[in-house]
């Protein structure tokens, strides 16, 4: 007969536990958020100081203000000077021109009538031309001092034709010790004694950045807690699978602390030494700056003063030596002329020398101005101008 075997029955069953944590799904259920709020407590007079610094260099910017001004104010000087002079030479160059021209046509005359060679018409002409040509110079030169003078007060068009001034005015310069009494008020000197200020201002502030200022520190700290659950999963007697869920600590508050902190840095190995060795150098190198601009400031004074004297002498003689000569012969020759002691030419030629000796002065008027304007510059005596 078959074998029969017989096994008994073993009915499964499952079982188990475990836990989970049931925090937020964004996963800062357990993030730690600080807030703080820290100060540093400055030791050492650090912000008295560097208020005392920025007082000085806003002193020192505006003397560096008033001197750009002042160097602004001479420059339109020059230039106006330049322009005044370039309309006295134009009109100085139309009348050689005029000459040129009243001489050009006397010698073609002469040489239709024979009395002189042809080659005294080609001097003539060859006047002419040259004439000619100064003048289209000397009016290009006014256009460009024109241009300049438009742009000092930010012009790019010449609105006026001419400017009125006196160029005869003109008086014997102050003697030299006069105008080095005035040197006090130059900006481009009196800034020195705030920069001298600044720099030692700047030395006291890199001493006190020695000492290290401590940081106080605020704050609160917030830790978050998770909730836990713990499932269970198992199966009864006939084999169902079961499964159950309890929630442990989920209504745990999150926990808080306050933070409080005091740090400062220790001064080992930097105790600022490089910034105030460099501060206490430029203080002082500051007097031998100092001293160099009064020196450059005093013998640009001293230059000045000796062209404007210079040319005041000049123009004295011209004046009263060369122009009334000139004129005096002139006058003369044209005398002489018309009682047939001298030749056409002979007024011509003393004409030309009067015209030679007003184009001197005109230049010695030019550098009277100039260096007037730069005395008053260097005084601190700005000259005023008039729209």
């Amino acid at each position: 007969e078959p074998l029969e075997l017989t096994f008994p029955r073993v009915e499964p069953v499952f079982g188990g536990e475990f836990e989970r944590e049931s925090g937020a799904p964004s996963g800062f259920a357990e993030s730690e958020i600080t807030l703080s709020i820290s100060q540093v407590i400055e030791l050492g007079g650090k912000r008295a100081k560097r208020v005392a610094l920025a007082e000085e260099e806003k002193q020192l910017v505006q003397w560096d203000y008033e001197a750009a001004r002042a160097d602004v104010i001479a420059e339109t000087a020059r230039t106006f000077v330049d322009v005044l002079v370039a309309q006295e030479r134009i009109k100085q160059e139309r009348d050689l021109v005029a000459l040129a021209e009243d001489v050009a046509r006397t010698m073609a005359a002469r040489v239709d009538a024979g009395q002189v060679s042809p080659l005294e018409n080609n001097r003539a002409q060859i006047a002419e031309s040259t004439t000619a040509i100064a003048l289209a110079n000397a009016e290009r030169e006014h256009r460009i001092a024109q241009a300049r003078l438009a742009a000092q007060w930010g012009g790019t068009q010449v609105l006026y034709t001419e400017v009125a001034g006196d160029l005869d005015g003109v008086s014997p310069v102050a003697p030299i010790e006069q105008l080095i009494e005035r040197l006090e008020v130059n900006p481009d000197l009196a800034r020195w004694a705030t920069e001298l200020a600044v720099r030692d201002a700047r030395f006291h502030l890199e001493r006190a950045k020695r000492i290290p200022d401590p940081e106080v520190v605020f704050g609160v700290k917030r830790q978050g807690i998770a909730g836990r659950s713990v499932s269970q999963i198992g199966s009864d007697t006939d084999g169902a699978l079961s499964f159950s869920q309890t929630d442990v600590d989920s209504d745990r508050d999150a926990e808080y602390s306050v933070l409080l902190g005091v740090s400062m840095a220790l001064p080992i190995f930097d105790r600022n030494q490089g910034n105030i060795a460099e501060a206490e150098a430029l203080a002082s190198k500051a007097s031998e700056e100092r001293r160099g601009a009064a020196v450059a400031v005093h013998a640009a004074l001293v230059e000045s003063r000796e062209t404007a004297e210079a040319a005041y002498a000049e123009l004295q003689s011209l004046e009263d030596d060369v122009l009334a000569k000139a004129r005096e012969t002139v006058e003369k020759t044209r005398e002489g002329y018309e009682l047939g002691k001298f030749s056409y030419l002979d007024v011509l030629d003393a004409q030309r020398t009067l015209f030679d000796a007003q184009i001197s002065r005109l230049d010695a008027l030019t550098r009277y101005h100039a260096a007037m304007v730069e005395i008053e510059r260097l005084t601190g005596q700005a000259p005023v101008i008039e729209e």
